[in-house]
């Protein structure tokens, strides 16, 4: 399963079992031997010793016939989650207890308890043997999977970067105060080793008390120039640099220029970030290769007839080569089943440190860089200006505490904010709530005294019965008749005025035309254009009570407009203070990390079923070899692993707990492949509607 304990490294052997026949061999050690064997004693005390440090890993994992079943729902959410907190912890092996086992096999060792006469005595150190073994096992495994989660992390930093090309010149402007640094202590550390005899000529120009500065700076900057040529020239002769298939492809002189020089920035840092996820995605497919070899490789014994027969010739060479070696096959293990207890101790003594130590030198090498290394182009910046402001707000803090005058304007300053900030509140409200709000309820119950207009009510009318006047008097001056017409044919001339007919009107114009300075001098001519003039006014007029009216169709429409910022202003107000009073100000960062989370989950099952379906291809195909595949096998673990850490975050806690028990059978030894990829199918099935 993918919680760590010692039952992990034994396979399908049973530890419990194991510890039961080492009280049995107490039991019948102390009927055979009461008391009066020295020997007898040490072995048992050692063995007591032993049992109290690896005891809290001989807990087994849920699925593995600890008997565990999952709890009601009646019993609370709290259970749900202590069953799951101690179920998702590792063995750990204190620094105490590191001691203990150490001085157990020196013992082990120096007195030759595993080839003792004494069956109980060697079967007893053999149990010890093997329980030290694999606690070693789970001790480096757990190392190894915590460097390949680091390396995971630093991997996805850096397809980040690689995905944008502005990603990558930020990389480098980010990283060039860190490598120019480097680069001179490189530089300063080559001249320091440099033969001192270096001939350096000297212009007798130069006075005498500066000719010492003059030799050795020219010596710096010589050693530099050929540092940076050398690195450049190594820099053009990698065959995988993407700078020479650039030159390559481009006809354009313009173009290889460019690439040349301005763009080398850019192809330097692309070339040494995908260098360290290189070296960072070895490291990490190493690790996987170790951690399923760990995980298949296990020691085997055997109870028959109250004899105990242990098997090491799976995980012999482990303790000689294996923190030093990449890859490993079933064929280079020798077949010895002997266990070599000296290789043991310097293993654990020594080994797995040295094993952490390596890991975390090359995880130092190519890790991402430090959070101010990344973030210095805005610290920087935002220092200096801050610090700009730190003077004047010190004098002015002086200020404040020893003069009363400066107090006193601090006061009446404050106050004056204050009391803009309160007409500020008040006139918004009253202004750009309340008022458009009254304006809405006017429109509503039909007020005619309604502020969208684009003339006055009473201007259309005054303007016609003006014209009317005007067009009938000067009609009935300029009449044949002399002004001596019947009430029916006014009527008439009046009608037709006010449906807009000025015939009578343009007729007259139309005479006076043909004769315009006589009729401007001594006729109508100039009262005619004056009429006119007030027909166009009128006709003005009627196209603007034609728009008043469609204003008024729409008022309500245009009211809500002049409402809708100021009370979407105030419902954003009141929304953010009930956020805030309620804890829910961190819902929307929750909802983009959720989905964050989710992308990687469906991801992570993703790797699974494509391994699983891999394994089922390979058990159907009879041609394929039955080596072990250590790297998938370690990988599908690591995955499982990452699973139930990132769907915690998801799934409620009684889901999470069934889901828990359906992804442990994907790593189990037990199952059947054909069987895992029918449960990746369930689990698709079942929790979909969580994971997606």
């Amino acid at each position: 399963m993918s919680t760590l304990t010692l039952q992990t490294f034994l396979g399908n052997s049973n530890i419990q079992e194991l510890q039961d026949f080492a009280t049995v061999l107490l039991s019948r050690m102390e009927k055979e031997y009461p008391g009066d064997s020295v020997e007898t004693e040490k072995v048992k005390s050692l063995f007591i010793d032993v049992y109290q440090i690896i005891k809290p890993g001989l807990k087994s994992s849920p699925g593995e016939g600890s008997g565990t079943t999952a709890p009601k729902i009646s019993q609370g959410e709290d259970r749900f989650k202590s069953l799951s907190q101690a179920e998702e912890q590792d063995f750990t092996l204190s620094a105490t207890g590191v001691d203990v086992l150490n001085c157990a096999i020196l013992q082990i060792r120096d007195n030759l308890w595993l080839e003792s006469e004494d069956s109980n005595i060697r079967m007893l150190s053999e149990i010890m043997v093997l329980n030290i073994l694999v606690t070693l096992m789970l001790e480096i495994s757990k190392t190894l999977i915590t460097s390949t989660l680091n390396t995971s992390n630093t991997i996805n930093y850096y397809d980040c970067v690689l995905s944008k090309k502005y990603s990558v010149l930020l990389y480098f402007l980010q990283t060039l105060p860190q490598n120019t640094f480097a680069f001179l202590m490189e530089v300063k550390k080559v001249k320091l080793v440099s033969p001192s005899s270096t001939i350096v000529e000297i212009p007798s120009w130069i006075p005498n008390f500066f000719r010492d500065i003059y030799a050795a700076t020219l010596k710096y900057f010589r050693l530099a120039y050929t540092m940076i040529d050398r690195s450049i020239e190594d820099f053009f002769r990698s065959p995988t640099t993407f700078l020479m298939e650039r030159q390559q492809n481009s006809r354009s002189l313009f173009v290889k220029f460019w690439n040349s020089t301005f763009q080398l920035p850019y192809y330097y840092s692309k070339y040494e970030i995908e260098r360290r996820r290189k070296n960072l995605v070895n490291l990490q497919k190493t690790n996987i290769s170790k951690l399923g070899y760990l995980l298949t490789n296990s020691p085997h014994y055997d109870l028959k007839n109250d004899n105990l027969s242990t098997d090491f010739s799976t995980i012999n060479s482990f303790l000689e080569s294996f923190l030093s070696s990449d890859k490993f096959t079933q064929s280079s293990l020798p077949k010895e089943k002997q266990l070599n207890i000296d290789n043991l101790y310097s293993a654990f003594s020594t080994g797995s440190y040295e094993l952490k130590h390596k890991l975390d030198r090359v995880e130092s090498e190519n890790a991402m860089p430090s959070y101010f290394t990344r973030n210095w182009p805005i610290i920087i910046p935002a220092g200096l200006f801050i610090g700009s402001y730190v003077p004047s707000a010190l004098r002015n803090t002086r200020l404040l505490i020893t003069d009363p005058q400066v107090r006193s304007e601090s006061y009446e300053y404050f106050k004056q904010l204050v009391d803009y900030c309160i007409d500020t509140t008040v006139s918004f409200w009253k202004h750009w709530v309340v008022n458009p709000i009254n304006n809405i309820l006017k429109t509503i119950r039909h007020d005619d005294n309604s502020e969208i207009a684009l003339m006055s009510q009473k201007s259309l009318a005054s303007d016609l019965d003006s014209l009317e006047r005007m067009a009938i008097d000067y009609i009935v001056d300029s009449s044949p008749t002399g002004g001596n017409m019947s009430l029916s044919e006014l009527d008439q001339i009046k009608n037709a005025i006010k449906s807009g007919d000025m015939t009578l009107v343009m007729n007259n114009y139309e005479r006076d035309l043909k004769t315009p300075i006589k009729s401007i001098v001594a006729g109508d001519m100039i009262r005619n254009i004056l009429i006119q003039i007030q027909k166009t006014k009128v006709d003005g007029s009627l196209a603007l009570n034609g728009v008043d009216q469609i204003l008024k169709s729409q008022e309500l429409v245009f009211g809500f407009v002049a409402a809708s910022p100021s009370l979407f202003i105030v419902w954003m107000l009141k929304n953010s203070f009930m956020s805030w009073y309620n804890g829910e100000s961190k819902s929307s960062y929750k909802n983009v990390q959720t989905r964050e989370v989710k992308t990687r989950v469906n991801a992570s099952l993703g790797k699974i079923e494509k391994l699983v379906d891999y394994m089922v291809s390979q058990k159907r195909d009879n041609s394929v070899s039955d080596d072990v595949d250590y790297y998938k096998n370690g990988l599908v673990f690591i995955e499982v692993r990452s699973l139930k850490r990132l769907s915690k975050k998801l799934l409620p806690l009684y889901v999470y707990y069934q889901f828990k028990e359906d992804v442990e059978e994907l790593v189990g030894t037990s199952s059947d492949v054909e069987y895992k990829l029918l449960t990746i199918q369930r689990i698709w099935n079942v929790y979909a509607g969580y994971l997606r």
